[in-house]
This record gives C-alpha cells, structure tokens and sequence, in this order.
C-alpha cells in the first residue's frame, strides 16, 4: 500500500479491515470457528524510511489487533463480547 501513495494509517486502516473481514467470511459463509481462523491469520505491512512512524504504526496495529480480538465471539458463545473495560 505504501508503494501506492498510502500513508501509514491508511495502510493499517486497509490491512486491519482485510483481516477483519477474511475472519467474518471463514464464520459467517464457510461456518469455521472463529478460534480456529483468527491465530491462521498474518499481516505484512511496508517498512518505509520514517524509523518512528513505522514504529507507531506497528504498535498501534498490535494494540488495535489486540483490542479486537476481544470483540470477536468466543467458542463458547455466538455473541459478539464487548468487554466493559473498553468504554463501549
């Protein structure tokens, strides 16, 4: 994405969404189990020449990964969990 002109935001935004969305396809079309798709899944993203930015942007993208796998349903249930600790 960084090849095209996409700053590192947007190249998370996209890279993120991607993943979110191979995950929602594999358990609401192909009826997987979304703890057997979700520890499949591997991101790559472009190392530009901005040693801090990229730093940022890897580690929001490990705290934003993080954070979302908390809203992903569980084997144990079908419901999305939304834990109270995110203010949500």
């Amino acid at each position: 994405m960084q090849e095209a002109g996409a700053d590192a935001s947007l190249e998370l935004a996209f890279t993120l969404a991607d993943g979110l969305e191979y995950i929602r396809t594999a358990v609401d079309h192909a009826g997987l189990n979304v703890d057997d798709v979700a520890p499949r899944l591997s991101f790559f993203f472009a190392i530009g020449m901005n040693f801090y930015m990229e730093i940022a942007k890897l580690r929001a993208a490990r705290r934003i990964v993080s954070l979302a796998s908390l809203l992903l349903p569980s084997s144990d249930s079908s419901e999305i969990n939304l834990p109270s600790s995110m203010g949500l």
